[in-house]
């Protein structure tokens, strides 16, 4: 590395990353090195938590449509018997209640549930 060069944190590994938190912390000191850290750690947590939640948000919006759907393309055939719904129908419907499934799961998971 060049004397004029700079490395940012970005172009560090992780052991890098450790070993500058390691060594900010003897410059400055363990009680106000910890401080920043633990304050920086519960940030980085509450993003974590928001992006998961934000995420389980878009699926569980999938997943709701995917039921709606479901219910649309079967209300022409409600009080009807099952024999009497065109099998392309029954088909589309139980792809479309799977893939609903499917993402309540997905939800579930990100929830913690």
């Amino acid at each position: 590395m060049r004397k004029d060069e700079k490395l940012t944190l970005g172009q560090c590994s992780k052991a890098d990353l450790l070993w500058v938190i390691k060594r900010v912390q003897m410059l400055m000191g363990p009680n106000t090195t910890w401080n920043y850290i633990d304050k920086a750690l519960n940030d980085l947590l509450y993003e974590k938590q928001k992006q998961r939640i934000n995420e389980a948000e878009r699926v569980a919006a999938k997943a709701d449509a995917k039921s709606r759907a479901y219910i649309e393309l079967l209300k022409p055939y409600e009080g009807k018997r099952i024999v009497d719904i065109p099998i392309d129908v029954i088909n589309h419907a139980d792809s479309l209640i799977k893939e609903a499934r499917k993402l309540d799961e997905r939800y579930k998971k990100l929830m913690d549930f």
